[in-house]
């Protein structure tokens, strides 16, 4: 998880991949806007939230970071699939 003095690795691998795309692509000009996790993946990182937040109610989704956290299909090729936010310009 994040820090104030940076990234914290976990040791649970989809968690660090996941806050290591958001970290790359924050300062861009197109920041992550979702994230869509393999069920298998989604799995261990709602583990992982659930060990770290017993609090936090999981819907079906999860925000974190201001980014949106969901499941996709097993037909997914990939762990994770991020899509960007609309572009940030400067008028």
């Amino acid at each position: 998880m994040r820090t104030k003095t940076g990234y914290r690795p976990t040791g649970v691998m989809i968690v660090d991949m996941v806050t290591a795309c958001i970290n790359h692509y924050e300062k861009t000009i197109t920041p992550v806007n979702r994230i869509t996790l393999h069920p298998i993946r989604f799995k261990e990182f709602c583990e992982y939230v659930n060990k770290v937040m017993p609090e936090y109610e999981i819907d079906g989704a999860i925000d974190f970071e201001d980014v949106r956290i969901t499941c996709g299909s097993e037909l997914m090729n990939e762990s994770m699939y991020y899509y960007f936010k609309k572009p940030l310009t400067e008028a």
